[in-house]
């Protein structure tokens, strides 16, 4: 390391203090006060706000589901693989996904989707016999139903090409329904009444997704997809107003096969 010495001149009184110091040892010095300097920045450095290690995304997507009991079309017939057995429906969907270690986040999402089918089983009608026991009442429904579904969709993101996810749903199946009067001797129906019906449904299910993800800038990705989801909602109350309303009879499944695309921003 070089060397320090301290020299009083006694003529001119003066003190002189020399510190002379080799090149190598200016070289450690320099390697030592980087060192210091890159310390101290990462001591005193802030984090990011938790807001803005967040990421948000909008995505859409289609998907064809089965029918199930009354959600397929009016002619099909119990096989499964009959193409009237399958309906269409659409979504969109907000999301915020939370950080987690070893870029992995937890993806929220809020989804909204919708079905106006027409053409299809419905409801079964119903004969019942009424309460004074000299008529009949048939309760019968319209070919034509809207679908509306709110869920919640909680999601695991890696950088693999599949993740996995829960949904909760609710769903309103609305039609209008029908109620009919016929004497018990000659069955000569006569419309009583009609009412716009809404079926109330909660449920949920899990779905596996399979992506692949594009940067079109640094803070902004478009990921093509395909979900297969297991997932069914049944009826919980409705607004039918008679009697007999034979609550809890409608079961909206939303098995099937997705397919869309995602636009999330935020730093990667």
């Amino acid at each position: 390391m070089g060397s320090f010495e301290i020299i009083i001149d006694n003529n001119d009184k003066r003190l002189y203090i020399i510190i002379e110091i080799k090149m190598e040892d200016f070289k450690k010095l320099f390697i030592i006060g980087l060192s210091i300097s890159f310390l101290t920045g990462n001591l005193f450095a802030q984090s990011k706000p938790f807001w803005k290690k967040l990421k948000y995304g909008f995505e859409y997507k289609g998907g064809i589901c089965w029918g199930g009991n009354y959600l397929k079309s009016a002619q099909s017939s119990k096989c499964i693989t009959s193409l009237d057995s399958w309906y269409g429906i659409n979504s969109i969907e907000g999301s915020v996904f939370f950080p987690q270690s070893n870029d992995k986040y937890i993806k929220v999402g809020f989804d909204y989707g919708w079905a106006n089918l027409s053409n299809i089983a419905g409801v079964p009608d119903k004969i019942m016999e009424s309460p004074y026991e000299w008529y009949y009442l048939l309760y019968t429904a319209s070919d034509e139903w809207q679908i509306r579904k709110y869920s919640i969709n909680i999601e695991r993101i890696t950088k693999s090409y599949i993740s996995f996810g829960l949904e909760i749903a609710y769903s309103e199946g609305k039609t209008t329904e029908f109620l009919y009067m016929s004497d018990i001797q000659e069955y000569n129906w006569t419309l009583f009444e009609s009412a716009l019906v809404t079926r109330k449904c909660f449920g949920g299910g899990a779905f596996i997704k399979f992506q692949w993800q594009r940067r079109l800038t640094n803070n902004i990705h478009i990921n093509p997809f395909v979900i297969t989801k297991i997932s069914a909602v049944s009826e919980i109350s409705n607004n039918v107003p008679w009697p007999y309303s034979r609550e809890g009879i409608l079961k909206i499944h939303y098995s099937g096969i997705y397919a869309g695309m995602n636009l999330t921003f935020g730093d990667y």
